[in-house]
């Protein structure tokens, strides 16, 4: 039977035989949860030696999309495994503030490369063929460079 312990933020962690921790969305109640499928979890598994192993296993997180730049993904991998260590709560919290504040520091001196905040989006067809083109920054984007370039095709 799974127990609910309190957690840092707005979510709610839960312990039980099969996943060690999870960390569900605030807004999940149990049905939209499985509907939704987002979730970050420590899952279980026990090796033929009678070894437990430990896997991180994570659906619909902002980190996994690929529409954001390296140093958020990273950011939040951070702040993933610091909820998922096993920590306590309190332990936990000063880890990731003080985490924030350093990566806050290093953002505004300028020590972080350019390229960790560039996000890089694939397009499936051709900007003007986007409906709703004014809605979405990377058709924006290549709207405004096509207009730069001139094409020839």
């Amino acid at each position: 039977m799974a127990s609910t312990s309190p957690c840092c933020c707005s979510s709610a962690l839960i312990y039980d035989e099969i996943n060690a921790y999870m960390l569900l969305n605030s807004f999940a109640s149990a049905k939209s949860f499985r509907r939704k499928k987002k979730y970050a979890a420590l899952v279980v598994t026990e090796k033929s030696n009678g070894e437990l192993a430990f896997t991180r296993q994570e659906k619909g997180l902002d980190l996994v999309r690929r529409d954001w730049c390296d140093l958020s993904v990273e950011m939040g991998r951070y702040v993933l495994d610091q909820i998922l260590s096993g920590k306590p709560r309190e332990d936990v919290l000063d880890e990731i503030h003080s985490y924030l504040r350093t990566q806050s520091a290093l953002i505004r001196e300028g020590k972080i490369p350019p390229e960790k905040f560039a996000i890089s989006k694939t397009m499936t067809k051709k900007p003007e063929e986007y409906p709703d083109a004014h809605t979405q920054p990377h058709v924006q984007v290549a709207l405004a460079l096509r207009s730069q370039v001139r094409i020839t095709k």
